[in-house]
């Protein structure tokens, strides 16, 4: 799958918030789930299974990225850096829908165990 494509499918996932946000009733019925994935398999050329498992991948790839960036603000001593990682990842941006109810917590060094 190419970048298009897989920005696409990621925007396309992200519009129904059924998919991915856990507060939204529908997101806990597996059929609506389902058929939302049939929704979005209409838009290309690839099976259900497929696009499933790149989106899968996709969001993996930007929790490792988003969670890079979170723990590079601070050093292990737990003083504040000057330069933190910024993900150049091509997908990164596309998962803001996200970033908007702080799916990935970040951990001060307070926090940290």
């Amino acid at each position: 799958m190419d970048k298009k494509t897989a920005l696409r499918l990621i925007t396309i996932y992200g519009s129904y918030r059924e998919l991915w946000d856990s507060r939204c009733k529908e997101y806990y019925n597996k059929k609506l789930r389902e058929e939302l994935w049939d929704e979005i398999t209409k838009n290309f050329n690839l099976p259900k299974h497929i696009l499933k498992a790149k989106y899968t991948n996709l969001a993996s790839t930007y929790r490792g990225e988003r969670s890079r960036e979170k723990s590079s603000v601070y050093s292990k001593s737990g003083a504040k850096r000057q330069s933190a990682y910024k993900s150049k990842w091509f997908a990164y941006d596309a998962f803001n829908f996200l970033n908007e109810h702080s799916y990935i917590v970040a951990r001060s060094p307070t926090s940290a165990a």
